[in-house]
């Protein structure tokens, strides 16, 4: 689990069930640090360049021993993008990382965070949380089961032009259809499962359940 510096969803275990809560290894991204806190986590690993991080909280008894990986502030990538470029070379890779606080704060972080599934082919299945979205990334190798309620609003954001999405258990099915960067045709659709089906032939697609249903 990744904690990024935006906005995050007030409870976790509404979204996260507590065996996954319990064993997650949990990475902040320099500003992520005051999610993770508030959340009630202590980090096992901060990454960044700490211009964002307030310095008190690292002076805790309890983060004192926490590692730490620096990077100078003339970089090449944000800290989110450094966090999870760490955890693609760990050996083993996680199955799934979820990164939590994606939204928020400046628009242009904010879409470039939303923007990082595209880098290339992460080797995990990647989850994106904010205060109103529980993204899954569906790749042609990783369909993938979203959990919802019956009811639930579902958008399929295409991440550039995506071939053959195929969906099972929305209102508004796809047969083998092409999603368009740009087009609004995947927007608000509706789950009438409990676990709807999303798969592509090529191409990535943010399949993003709307939280602010949940009671």
């Amino acid at each position: 689990m990744v904690f990024a510096a935006g906005e995050s969803p007030p409870d976790l275990t509404r979204l996260l069930d507590a065996a996954t809560l319990a064993s997650a290894r949990v990475i902040c991204a320099d500003g992520g640090l005051s999610n993770c806190l508030g959340a009630g986590f202590v980090p096992d690993c901060v990454i960044g360049d700490f211009d964002s991080i307030d310095v008190r909280h690292l002076d805790q008894a309890a983060l004192r021993t926490v590692q730490r990986i620096a990077h100078p502030k003339r970089k090449n990538a944000s800290d989110l993008e450094l966090a999870l470029e760490h955890l693609a070379s760990e050996s083993p890779v996680p199955d799934v990382v979820v990164v939590v606080g994606v939204s928020g704060g400046r628009s242009d972080h904010h879409l470039f965070n939303w923007l990082l599934p595209m880098i290339g082919s992460w080797p995990f299945n990647l989850r994106l949380i904010d205060r109103t979205v529980d993204a899954h990334l569906i790749t042609g190798e990783r369909p993938c089961k979203i959990p919802c309620r019956v009811g639930d609003t579902v958008s399929l954001l295409p991440l550039g032009d995506v071939q053959g999405v195929s969906t099972d258990g929305l209102e508004y099915s796809l047969a083998n259809e092409d999603l368009m960067a740009g087009r609004t045709l995947g927007l608000s659709n509706v789950a009438t499962t409990s676990q709807p089906c999303i798969e592509v032939c090529r191409g990535q697609l943010l399949a993003m359940r709307v939280l602010d249903q949940v009671p």
